[in-house]
């Protein structure tokens, strides 16, 4: 189960969420709604509150924990736990934007509300003679705001709402890298019939930074007061979403947790439409387009502490953790925690001053897949390593120096018993991490492969079939597009 941290929006305080939490914690998920300053139980003059008050609150709620949590945001408070991401990445497993404001860089709330042409709220909000706080009348918050609201909640939420809102905040420009803030897996809950931040604004900010699922809501502005429990299904749901961690040039994260994996299988042609749910993109690696020879695999074995001498990748190369915790380090970046679950991609060229196992008592397993041209070797040490390297070579894909410059990965649910075809226009490799899965290719019979085991798929014209072979267990598929 997950901790999630609410935080309420403009004109708000954390009691705004009562009727979702109340679901959540019910199905196990621990809850914090927190009051940002000036709101709510959190005392202070609005004259004092600022953007950065509002971050450090927050910052400072979760860094009294000792373990990651998903954070949510709400209208407003989307630009909030952004910059709380950009402050502290590693304590975040997932921000989850409530039809909240997911900005670029440099962004103000302020420009995005003013480029909303649907927005029927800023037109109604009175602002000081010093323009530094604004209010709303309970008939703005009934007919722009809670217009999908049944009466007696308006009537119990009302008192919750209201008084006098810093603008600070919504001038407050976003300091955002994707080294930071790009790299936490971020889930968008869309509010089909908002009047406050309109659909149609909601889908240009989706398009601002990469986001792993959008979830729709038939909901105006606040689903926490008129669908809660919809709402609380959906944030649940989010908790359980492929986690990929995006970084530019450094790494992503896959899952956290993974049931089953099919790893690796490196592939052009899309999954079929009969394949089982839709595709959920997880990453985008763009390089400098190379005549891509072979795809070699590597599958390493780190023993408790062991440190990876200075290297460097000829070829660029994506992988993942499969157990364990390693600190990972490109040159010119900050260290990197990347946890049982998590990708990352190691571009061509920059040193990697550290990919050393974080533990001094448990085991770390990862996989390097790098995408060579012919004749570059899979790893160049700047000195001969002192330490033996436990490295197990899975099959090598020929792609016979197919021109890729950008990897699509994506994640496909296999529920018990389901197949999923998929294309056979270049070969691939698979591994199955978990489970039994069978690997049927034209005519031929199909393979049973057990957890732990690798397989290839040779170039046909003829599809691919995979099954789960679990009739209890799920699995899922993960995809390396090459373009």
């Amino acid at each position: 189960m997950s901790h999630f941290i609410l935080v309420h929006g403009a004109w708000e305080e954390s009691r705004a969420w009562n009727d979702a939490a109340a679901p959540l914690r019910q199905s196990g998920h621990e809850v914090t709604a927190i009051d940002l300053p000036g709101h709510g139980a959190n005392k202070q003059d609005v004259s004092e509150v600022t953007m950065a008050g509002y971050v450090q609150s927050v910052v400072n709620t979760l860094n009294r924990l000792d373990h990651p949590v998903i954070l949510v945001g709400h209208s407003m408070t989307g630009s909030v736990i952004s910059q709380v991401a950009e402050r502290i990445p590693q304590k975040i497993e997932r921000l989850i934007f409530v039809a909240a404001f997911l900005l670029k860089d440099g962004g103000t709330v302020m420009e995005a509300m003013q480029s909303d042409a649907g927005n029927q709220l800023l037109p109604q909000v009175v602002f000081s003679d010093d323009q530094t706080f604004g209010t709303v009348s309970e008939e703005t918050f009934r007919s722009v705001g809670l217009h999908d609201v049944d009466e007696r909640v308006i009537e119990r939420v009302l008192p919750l709402m209201g008084g006098k809102q810093a603008t600070e905040p919504f001038m407050a420009k976003m300091a955002l890298s994707e080294s930071n803030f790009g790299s936490v897996p971020k889930t968008y809950i869309r509010t089909d019939i908002d009047r406050v931040t309109s659909p149609e604004l909601q889908d240009r900010m989706i398009a601002n930074w990469p986001v792993e699922t959008v979830l729709d809501i038939e909901a105006g502005h606040f689903p926490a007061f008129s669908v809660p429990e919809k709402l609380a299904e959906l944030l649940a749901k989010s908790a359980s979403a492929p986690k990929s961690r995006r970084a530019s040039g450094s790494r992503t994260r896959l899952r956290s947790a993974l049931t089953s994996i099919l790893a690796a299988v490196l592939s052009t042609g899309a999954a079929s439409a009969a394949s089982p749910g839709d595709p959920i993109k997880l990453l985008t690696a763009n390089f400098e387009s190379r005549a891509v020879a072979q795809v070699e695999v590597g599958d390493f074995h780190f023993v408790p502490g062991q440190v990876a001498p200075i290297h460097t990748h000829a070829a660029p190369a994506v992988g993942y953790v499969a157990k364990g915790e390693i600190i990972y380090q490109v040159e010119g970046e900050k260290p990197q925690i990347l946890r049982e679950g998590d990708a990352f991609y190691e571009p061509a060229g920059p040193r990697i001053l550290r990919f050393d196992n974080a533990s001094a008592t448990e085991e770390a397993i990862f996989l390097d897949f790098n995408l060579e041209r012919a004749g570059e070797p899979f790893i160049v040490f700047e000195k001969t390593p002192t330490e033996a390297i436990d490295r197990r070579s899975l099959p090598t894909v020929d792609l016979g120096g197919k021109s890729v410059g950008r990897v699509d990965v994506y994640t496909r649910e296999l529920p018990s018993g389901a197949s999923v075809r998929l294309d056979r226009q270049e070969s691939a490799v698979g591994l199955v991490a978990e489970g039994i899965v069978e690997v049927a290719v034209e005519d031929r019979p199909p393979l049973r492969i057990v957890s732990g085991e690798s397989f290839s798929l040779p170039a046909g014209d003829s599809p691919a079939t995979v099954t789960n072979s679990s009739d209890e267990v799920p699995a899922e598929v993960v995809m390396f597009r090459m373009r």
